[in-house]
C-alpha cells in the first residue's frame, strides 16, 4: 500500500476501506503476533502420554475461552455468533485434534511441534480448493490452532474487552475471538496490518457500526502506542500524527459524512416515488449476506 508524508511528522496510509465512517482518537498498539514455537523436540517413549495429555488440556481450554466469549457477545453481532460455534466445531473435529494426536505418537515430537505440522497439513489442503470462499475459511483453523498454541505455551493476551479509554485498536490482524469481545463504549474503530472486505474483521465492523482500515501491511510498524490518529473507513486512509489543519478539515468531514447518514436513516423507509407519483424499486447490490442488513437500514427493498 501507498505512503507518503504531508510534512516530517505526519504520514498517510492507504488500504483497504472495510467500513465506513471517520474516527479522530488515539492508537492502542495491540500485540497479535503469533506465537513463535521457541522448542521443537523429540521425546522418549515415557513422554508421549504426557505430551498427549498436554495437547489435550490445551484443547479443552481453548473451547471453554472461545464459550465463555459467545456467553459475551455483544447483542449487535449476535447474528454472528455462528463464527465461533465454527471455531468449536474445529477444536471437536477429529482431522485436528486427532492429527496432533497421531503426529505426537508417530513421530514422538512435542505437542507444540506436533500442532505445528499438522495445521501446515491442513493448509497445503486447503491451498488446493478452487473455491475462493470456502479456501480463506483456513484461517478459521489458523485462529483456533494459534489459541491451543497460547495455551500450550502459557502465554494469554490482552482482550479487548478489558480496554477502559476510548481508543483506535492497531493491530497485525484480529480474529473473530478479537472482534467478539469488542466493548462498543471503548472502541472506536480499527486498522490492521492484513485482512479484507471478506475477512471476519470487516464483517463485524461493519456490524457495529465502527470505522475499519485493513490490509495496510506497515500499521503496526508505523503507529506509536498513543499515537493520534485519523482513520477513513470511507477511503481507506489512515494519517498518523495530523497536524491542526488535517484535524479541523476531518472533523468538517466527519460531522458532514454524520449528517448523511442521518439524512439517509432518517428518509431511507419513505416510498422512493418521483414527483409525477412514478415509483421506482430500490434494490441494494451486495456482495455478503451480512451487508443485508445495512441495505435494509437504508432502504432497500430488495
Amino acid at each position: 500500500m501507498t505512503e507518503n508524508r504531508t510534512e516530517e511528522k505526519t504520514k498517510k496510509l492507504r488500504g483497504i476501506a472495510a467500513s465506513p465512517g471517520i474516527i479522530i482518537g488515539k492508537a492502542r498498539l495491540i500485540d497479535r503476533s503469533r506465537v513463535k514455537i521457541l522448542y521443537q523436540y523429540l521425546i522418549g517413549e515415557q513422554q508421549i502420554n504426557r505430551e498427549v495429555e498436554r495437547f489435550r488440556e490445551a484443547l479443552n481450554t481453548s473451547k471453554e475461552q472461545i464459550a465463555a466469549l459467545k456467553n459475551k457477545i455483544p447483542e449487535q453481532i449476535k447474528k454472528h455468533v455462528y463464527i465461533l460455534d465454527t471455531q468449536l466445531m474445529i477444536l471437536d473435529d477429529s482431522m485436528f485434534s486427532n492429527a496432533t494426536v497421531n503426529t505426537i505418537l508417530d513421530e514422538k515430537i512435542n505437542a507444540e511441534w506436533a500442532l505445528k505440522k499438522s495445521v501446515q497439513n491442513i493448509e497445503r489442503l486447503f491451498s488446493q480448493i478452487e473455491d475462493p470462499y470456502i479456501r480463506e475459511r483456513v484461517a478459521d483453523v489458523e485462529y483456533v490452532a494459534e489459541r491451543v498454541l497460547r495455551n500450550l505455551a502459557g502465554k494469554e493476551q490482552e482482550s479487548l474487552s478489558e480496554i477502559n479509554e476510548r481508543v483506535i485498536i492497531v493491530a497485525h490482524e484480529l480474529s473473530p475471538a478479537d472482534t467478539s469481545s469488542i466493548n462498543i463504549g471503548k472502541i472506536m474503530g480499527f486498522i490492521t496490518d492484513v485482512g479484507g472486505r471478506t475477512s471476519h474483521a470487516a464483517i463485524m465492523a461493519q456490524s457495529l457500526k465502527i470505522p475499519a482500515v485493513l490490509g495496510l501491511e506497515t500499521a503496526t510498524r508505523e503507529v506509536r502506542d498513543g499515537s493520534l490518529l485519523i482513520v477513513d473507513g470511507n477511503t481507506g486512509e489512515v494519517i498518523i500524527d495530523p497536524d491542526d489543519d488535517l484535524i479541523i478539515s476531518y472533523q468538517e468531514r466527519q460531522l458532514e459524512h454524520k449528517r448523511f447518514e442521518s439524512r439517509i436513516i432518517r428518509t431511507s423507509h419513505l416510498p422512493a416515488e418521483t414527483v409525477d407519483g412514478f415509483k421506482i424499486a430500490v434494490r441494494a447490490n451486495i456482495e455478503f449476506l451480512e451487508e443485508v442488513a445495512t441495505a435494509r437500514d437504508h432502504g432497500a427493498e430488495g
